[in-house]
């Protein structure tokens, strides 16, 4: 779907609502003054919604209540209610729904930056720190009832925030990336999610796969002790810090009813020395003491920043530390979630030195295309100024005359166009057919939106059509490439029965061979005790041969005399 940036303004009067696609820049909105939003109006928002996938900044909690509730035919007097109900009272979502009787879909296709933003700030902050071109803050006190000339000036604040909005979605592109990367795996929408609520989900979906089990809040009471067990890497030659770490081993450190570790006084008020340095310490490791600090680097002195990847996270894993109520299967995941960042920040990094580069490189091609045309400008200015000089010596008091003519002619001409602009822009705010004819455009521009729509739905599945086609085309060539391994194979195996049967019958006759072979006197001899056989048991060899059945008999016969023959001729041949 398309990727749409989303956002609202809410005054007791007025209410707007409203998109850019940040491809192209092209904006669509609807407006509402006293009275609801019609209904072309918020079916078309309905479907708007449901068709495309939005981004906004701190949207889920309330520019999403703020369309739905427009969608449910609300006043802008009731859509500022429930804005102040969300800003200044802190109700959820869900408790809006309940209390004014609203329903905001679970499904739509939605981002929210402000969880992925890093830190905590307004998007005026983020703005500035991302250096967009323009900074600007609410200009009309939210409370206010907007004149027209007001709703104006609102309407040109709220396309500076969409701009702001695109901006950050933009800087934000890794962070989102490795969302998407991560929702597909895990089959849960991260992509609103900040770090921590991303390892939280994470760990309960890995924990139950590995475990088969979900993972439960343990119960924590307050007033529980714990002692802190010293890794034994932990070493100091200093005394003062080897009495420290003596003290850490023998406290009890308590838990507050809210399940926080408490610091112990003990320690809180203890001021700690490293070198010139003055220290404290609290639960996460120690802090300087100093309000400021200036270090110089000089002949002697070098300055070094010193910075170690995912602290806190290393930490955890090298010590193989692991909440008891989940498990070792936790550290599995941890570092599965830990490696993954630190890739996507790599990867990051990378690009941030190669984008670098280009625009090093752009900006040694805007340098010398500088200087060559200030070298131009420069040429031409000379040539310009020696003719102006000619010709205001051959007549500059006419050319005054005219120049002050042309300018009067002009700042009248301005001046009629500025009060011609703002009795149109009166009357147009004044004039109900006005507002008609911006609904109708606002239709208008819709439709186009719907035919697109459906056009790319339309190439969509002419795309997956050919795909299927391809698809089906490439599993009849496989089919018949195996039908054809399959006729070579069986070939083969022919072809080694056949091979086989030849060799045994060449042994057979290389055996027949020996037979013949063999010493007349043996031979001989073997017909003596052939003849030497009691009859009884000749003649019921010859009873056996008769009862043969007449086809197998005269085959073997056949089969004989053809080996007689064989061998007759090869001693023939051998003589």
């Amino acid at each position: 779907m398309a990727l749409k940036v989303l956002d609202t303004e809410v005054y007791r009067r007025y209410c707007l609502i409203g998109f850019i696609d940040p491809a192209t820049g092209k904006i669509v909105s609807i407006e509402a003054v006293d009275k609801p939003f019609s209904l072309d109006d918020r079916e078309w928002l309905r479907k708007y919604m449901r068709r495309h996938s939005t981004v906004g900044f701190n949207s889920a909690p309330f520019d999403l209540p703020i369309i739905y509730a427009a969608i449910a035919g609300k006043t802008p007097k009731q859509i500022k209610e429930i804005a102040d109900a969300i800003i200044i009272d802190g109700l959820r979502p869900w408790e809006i729904e309940d209390e004014y009787k609203i329903k905001i879909p679970r499904n739509l296709d939605h981002v929210d930056l402000i969880e992925v933003a890093p830190g905590k700030a307004s998007l005026k902050i983020y703005n500035g720190r991302m250096h967009g071109k323009r900074m600007q803050d609410l200009p009309i006190d939210p409370d206010a009832d907007l004149t027209d000339e007001e709703i104006e000036i609102v309407y040109d604040y709220w396309k500076n925030d969409l701009a702001a909005t695109i901006g950050l979605h933009d800087g934000l592109k890794t962070q989102l990336d490795l969302r998407r990367e991560m929702t597909k795996e895990y089959g849960i929408d991260l992509r609103s999610k900040s770090d921590a609520q991303i390892a939280e989900a994470v760990i309960k979906t890995g924990i139950k796969r590995l475990s088969g089990r979900d993972p439960k809040r343990p119960e924590l009471k307050g007033g529980q002790r714990y002692r802190y067990r010293i890794p034994k890497f932990i070493k100091f030659n200093d005394d003062g810090l080897l009495d420290l770490l003596d003290d850490i081993e023998d406290i009890w450190f308590k838990l507050s009813p809210s399940g926080k570790v408490l610091m112990p006084k003990a320690l809180s008020d203890r001021k700690i020395k490293i070198g010139k340095g003055v220290y404290r310490m609290g639960i996460g490791g120690l802090h300087s003491s100093e309000e400021n600090a200036s270090h110089v680097a000089d002949d002697e002195y070098m300055l070094v920043d010193r910075d170690v990847a995912s602290y806190y996270p290393r930490i955890i894993i090298n010590l193989g530390l692991f909440p008891p109520h989940l498990g070792k299967a936790f550290l599995k995941i941890y570092k599965g979630i830990v490696d993954r960042r630190l890739k996507a920040k790599a990867e990051a990094g990378r690009l941030g030195d190669e984008i670098k580069d280009l625009e090093k490189y752009d900006d040694d091609d805007d340098d010398r295309g500088s200087r060559r045309s200030s070298s131009r400008k420069s040429r031409d200015d000379d040539d310009d100024d020696d003719r102006g000089s000619r010709g205001r010596s051959r007549g500059r008091g006419k050319d005054d005359d005219e120049d002050d003519d042309r300018g009067s002619r002009r700042r009248s001409r301005d001046d009629d166009e500025d009060d011609d602009r703002s009795s149109r822009r009166r009357s147009r705010d004044d004039d109900e057919d006005e507002d008609k004819g911006s609904r109708r455009s606002s239709r208008r521009s819709r439709d186009d939106d719907e035919d697109e729509d459906r056009g790319s739905r339309r190439r969509s599945r002419d795309d997956d059509e050919d795909e299927d086609r391809g698809s089906r085309r490439r599993g009849r060539d496989r089919d018949e490439d195996d039908d054809k391994d399959e006729r070579r194979s069986s070939r083969r195996s022919r072809d080694d029965d056949e091979d086989e049967d030849r060799g045994s019958r060449r042994r057979s006759r290389r055996d027949d061979d020996d037979e013949d072979d063999k010493p007349r006197s043996r031979r001989s001899r073997d017909d003596d005790d052939e003849d030497d056989k009691p009859r009884s048991r000749r003649s019921r060899d010859d009873d056996d041969e008769d009862d043969k059945p007449r086809s197998r008999r005269s085959r073997d016969d056949d089969e004989d005399e053809d080996r007689g023959s064989r061998r007759r001729g090869r001693r023939e041949d051998l003589s």
